[in-house]
């Protein structure tokens, strides 16, 4: 199988729920040109400070050297090793930007990145659906534009490795962030609703998604007929990634039998007045928020807790 060749430096873009968490750049082995030694000379003083350096030079990682592949290399960029490159270009000398291959990842500040490049990576990583992906870049310079530069996607990764800071931070923002779906619980004693008065309730309380044990709907279109019990409705609803906030329409023996569809919902209310006291004080442990009268009463009478 024959790829077409692209020149570049490759990034690694880590995405993680729509924003990107970390930039890295990965350089193969290779030098950085100071105007005055050649690049033989400019290797050597490298092997030397990693030796002198513990630190600096893992077990893994791979010194620098002026090997046949490091020669042919060069020679494709015109040069050798008796060249003297300008000071701050970086010099490669190998394909491989691994470790184990003398490679170096540079973490990179999302200013350094440009606003086409990063949409770039977020876009991918929707399109194939992953909440967390690693995207690999290879681009000349990811300070400019890939539109204007051109860029290529060489892989996407759908469990990228991190560093530990990489996690953390990724973590740290993730507990910050409020997940959950808006679950609206509306429980009946003696008879349900009618469906038209589930759209309309789910329509003021800005439900895009609602759900009975006799159907299940999203964006005014039914999706499934009847299911074994409302519990079951409300799980359905809650896996589809376009439910933005749900209205379940529960029997209190329902309740009783399966529990709560969520652990904590946005608010519980009752469509008549119940006498069993029990249940209701185990409901109020479980919501922080009630739906006032006036938002219930134009569908039925309702009882909030």
């Amino acid at each position: 199988m024959l790829e077409k060749h692209f020149e570049g430096i490759s990034y690694r873009l880590t995405v993680c729920n729509g924003e990107l968490a970390n930039c890295t750049m990965k350089l193969p082995a290779g030098v950085t040109g100071d105007g005055k030694h050649t690049i033989r000379q400019l290797v050597a003083l490298e092997r030397n400070e990693a030796q002198n350096n513990k630190r600096l030079h893992a077990p893994e990682r791979q010194l620098v050297s002026i090997d046949t592949e490091a020669e042919g290399i060069l020679r494709s960029r015109g040069l050798s090793s008796d060249s003297i490159p300008d000071r701050d270009v970086f010099i490669p000398l190998k394909g491989k930007t691994n470790a184990t291959a003398g490679g170096k990842t540079i973490r990179l500040k999302h200013e350094e990145i440009h606003p086409d490049n990063t949409r770039l990576a977020i876009e991918t990583a929707r399109l194939l659906r992953l909440d967390i992906a690693g995207i690999d870049l290879i681009i000349k310079d990811i300070s400019q534009s890939w539109l204007q530069s051109g860029g290529l996607i060489c892989e996407v990764n759908a469990i990228p490795q991190m560093g530990p800071k990489a996690i953390r931070r990724m973590m740290e923002k993730m507990a910050k962030e409020d997940l959950t779906t808006p679950f609206h619980l509306v429980i009946h004693h003696e008879t349900g609703m009618e469906q038209e008065a589930i759209r309309k309730l789910a329509h003021e309380t800005d439900c895009n998604a609602w759900c009975d044990s006799g159907s299940i709907w999203i964006n005014d279109i039914q999706i499934s007929n009847a299911i074994k019990n409302s519990f079951m409705a409300a799980n359905a609803l809650l896996s589809h990634t376009i439910s933005r906030s749900i209205l379940c329409v529960m029997a209190e023996d329902e309740i009783k039998q399966f529990g709560l569809p969520v652990y904590r919902p946005t608010s519980i209310s009752f469509m008549q007045k119940t006498e069993d006291k029990k249940l209701v004080e185990m409901l109020k442990q479980h919501t922080d928020t009630v739906l006032p009268d006036i938002e219930l009463q134009t569908c039925t009478h309702t009882h909030c807790i």
